[in-house]
């Protein structure tokens, strides 16, 4: 039987839409600043969504040498390679031969990248390159070659629900003392023709395209539908003790989490109530001690009723005075990116003591009648929280940060 030990957040590092930097990221959520304009790297002339959440050029050698190959790879292989060096620098690592031996991975994704699949489908010849680049676990693989790591590596593949569940079993593995260290995130692109086609033959994208920076609208009453983008978060994951020993930066501590499916007979999104109450019990957390939410929030008219009705049931009355906010109006939806950059953003809210507001949130839906901090950041000291995310297929994680006490 495993004793259960603390773990705290000691790195991060975010690549989002217009935002390359913990600092650029952050900036854009607490001005309200939305990253969505018009699609610039393929042709939307065909489509009815014509905008989304674009990261835009990096200049890699900020972050590392050719000694790889990062062009056979996927876009998400890219993000997360370079969010797990901004992590490392912030949590001042030293990758010497001891840590290269320890330093797990847990990244979660949609699935292969898919950027890579329309380069290489319809082709005329086979191609040595795809299933290397083409598979679910690329980004573990770019970053564990480029970095010389062997220890644990896995992929979650939960759709937007990924990055935190793969954060979730980081937190996990540590406190039960099966690990001392992990770097763990999401990473995630839809930015592609086919792919984006698919997403509005689906009905999951708005055709409200004028003003592009006003379309993703979480738990406003004219949010529609929301908008597909991409990017990659980060958290290095850290024994307390670990940490201390080699005065690491702390960010937070991570105290509680649930993963779960929506129940068979309930709404897409439903077992929001279950993770919210499982993670909180994880941690011995009543609800009247969690003062704010960062939220699934996706823009979507459903989405968005579902989990401020979750809120309400597991919180009652106390409900009323949680703060909540959701990154999507600035970032839009980057599936499996966007929890683990909810967790970047979640951790700089208790580290900075600030809450970003919902961006576009302007006309309060009477069904959504709780507090979703609109307009301006607020400053304020947060002790406890929880982070929600949900998936496409039904799964949900939610989890619980403190303010590090010793």
């Amino acid at each position: 039987m495993y004793r259960k030990r603390r773990v705290v957040i000691t790195g991060v590092g975010a690549v989002a839409p217009k935002a390359i930097g913990v600092e650029q990221f952050w900036s854009n959520l607490i001005l309200g600043h939305s990253a969505i304009d018009y699609i610039k790297s393929f042709d939307v002339s065909t489509l009815k969504c014509k905008i989304g959440g674009e990261v835009g050029k990096i200049d890699t050698s900020e972050y590392f040498d050719s000694s790889i190959k990062i062009n056979r790879y996927g876009k998400n292989a890219l993000f997360g390679l370079v969010s797990s060096v901004m992590a490392l620098r912030s949590s001042r690592l030293e990758l010497d031969g001891k840590l290269r031996a320890n330093l797990s991975l847990v990244m979660g994704v949609t699935g292969g990248p898919l950027d890579i699949m329309m380069k290489h489908v319809p082709r005329s010849s086979p191609s040595p390159l795809f299933i290397p680049a083409g598979t679910a676990n690329s980004v573990c693989t770019v970053i564990s070659e480029y970095f010389g790591l062997h220890a644990r590596s896995l992929t979650t593949s939960t759709a937007c629900a990924a990055g935190l569940d793969a954060m979730g079993i980081a937190y996990q593995r540590i406190r039960s003392g099966e690990e001392e260290i992990i770097l763990a995130g999401g990473s995630d692109s839809t930015i592609a023709f086919h792919p984006f086609a698919d997403l509005e033959a689906c009905g999951m994208l708005t055709d409200r395209n004028d003003p592009p920076e006003k379309a993703s609208r979480p738990f406003d009453l004219k949010r529609d539908r929301g908008l597909a983008s991409e990017g990659a978060g980060v958290c290095i994951f850290e024994e307390l003790k670990h940490a201390k020993a080699r005065k690491a930066p702390i960010y937070a501590e991570v105290i509680g989490c649930r993963s779960n499916l929506d129940p068979h007979d309930g709404e897409h999104g439903s077992g929001l109530v279950e993770s919210m109450q499982g993670a909180m019990d994880d941690g011995s957390i009543s609800t009247h001690r969690v003062q704010y939410i960062n939220a699934h929030g996706p823009s979507d008219r459903n989405m968005d009723r579902v989990e401020s009705d979750a809120i309400k049931k597991v919180f009652g009355q106390h409900a009323r005075k949680v703060m909540i906010s959701s990154i999507k109006g600035v970032t839009g939806n980057p599936f499996a990116a966007g929890g683990a950059l909810q967790m970047v953003a979640s951790a700089l809210t208790i580290d900075r003591k600030m809450v970003h507001p919902t961006a576009n949130y302007e006309i309060p839906d009477p069904i959504c009648d709780l507090d979703f901090v609109p307009g301006a950041a607020r400053k304020v000291s947060i002790d406890t929280m929880l982070v929600n995310s949900h998936g496409m297929g039904g799964g949900n994680c939610t989890i619980a940060l403190a303010r590090f006490k010793e």
